[in-house]
């Protein structure tokens, strides 16, 4: 049983962008929970035989919050409220029931930016978590969903400034935890997991550009060897440089792949590597990928945008920064760089949206 969850922030865009079936084949799941789908039943129509059991949650306030559940397979019943009057007006839950187990769809509310909504969020996260174990008592229960949450200081770049921010509070952290607390995590039994093959393994088996007949990769879509050691492609880079392949946009740059399908090395994110040799201009281009860089080496500065709007940052190691989707860069290198990037290319390019503009100037 394959379930996947995911916040479509918007349906019908979805629907119209024809991103729903692309998505659908390269995942296949057997059940669907989508967020903030902003719809009503009637206001969307998906043509999915698949799935020909879909429910819907919808908002007394059009266009906003709701959630669906789309299944191959029938359930035994829909439930479509928590039960509690004052929070059952957004659309924000939908459970299916199944033979063995509930599966929850789930929009928690955000908190806003001025935190008007904060005390509001504490009762929802506290009457979400009665009604997960309230089902609880009658089988086992998977939730998947939008809990507008960073849990901890690792989920943030800067999480001292953004104590009080929307999403990060103390208050809302508090409640996420509860519903670890409550026993909504899968652990592992123990600290470690399990060595069942031999440190290496894999590597022989597909990291010498050949790889095993008449084997399926281990892991899907996501690479096999999953071990990119950073003095290797360090040197890779290097070795590029001096042969004097010089990208004018990029210097050198290189794509970690998964060597059993020559694709990216996850299904849903793509990772670079790229060297900038001191010195370097590069010319503007965009693309379709939002993408987080981080610096591991030198410093420079990228130009996010065009004209009034653009934005310089001038980086050093261990920084960071994000170039939105179809927002031109231009890259400076004051002396050599090497820069870590990743964006979601893959699913644009599983879309066939992924598009990419380079300048001349």
């Amino acid at each position: 049983m394959r379930i996947v969850s995911w916040n479509v922030n918007g349906i019908r865009a979805v629907v119209r962008k024809q991103v729903l079936h692309s998505w659908l084949t390269m995942y296949d799941p057997d059940v669907i929970c989508l967020q903030e789908t902003k719809a009503h039943p009637g206001q969307v129509t998906l043509d999915l035989p698949s799935y020909p059991y879909q429910y819907w949650n919808g908002a007394d306030r059009r266009g906003y919050a709701g959630t669906a559940i789309l299944s191959k397979i029938a359930p035994l019943a829909v439930h479509h409220h928590m039960g509690v009057e004052r929070h059952d007006r957004e659309g924000r839950v939908l459970a299916v029931e199944f033979a063995t187990y509930f599966v929850v769809s789930v929009y928690v509310p955000n908190a806003k930016r001025d935190l008007s909504r904060l005390a509001d969020r504490q009762d929802w996260d506290a009457c979400f978590v009665a009604y997960l174990k309230d089902l609880e008592q009658h089988k086992p229960v998977v939730c998947g969903g939008d809990f507008n949450v960073a849990h901890t200081a690792i989920d943030l770049a800067r999480p001292k400034e953004n104590v009080r921010t929307h999403g990060f509070t103390p208050e809302e952290r508090a409640g996420f935890q509860r519903f670890l607390d409550a026993g909504f995590a899968e652990n592992a039994a123990s600290d470690q997991q399990a060595l069942t093959r031999p440190e290496g393994h894999n590597l022989a088996r597909y990291g010498a550009n050949m790889a095993p007949l008449r084997e399926a990769s281990p892991h899907g879509a996501t690479s096999p060897i999953f071990s990119y050691p950073y003095a290797r492609s360090r040197e890779a880079l290097a070795r590029l440089l001096r042969d004097g392949a010089l990208d004018p946009w990029d210097g050198i740059k290189l794509q970690y792949i998964n060597p059993a399908t020559g694709g990216a090395a996850t299904p849903t994110m793509a990772a670079f590597l790229q060297l900038l040799p001191a010195g370097f201009q590069g010319l503007p281009y965009r693309q379709t990928d939002g993408a987080v860089f981080s610096v591991v080496e030198g410093c420079g500065t990228a130009i996010v945008g065009d004209g009034a709007d653009a934005q310089r940052f001038d980086f050093g190691a261990r920084d960071h920064f994000v170039v939105p989707s179809w927002q031109t860069l231009r890259l400076r290198a004051s002396d050599e760089c090497v820069l870590f990037s990743f964006s979601d290319r893959p699913l644009h390019q599983a879309a066939a949206l992924w598009r990419e503009e380079r300048r001349p100037h």
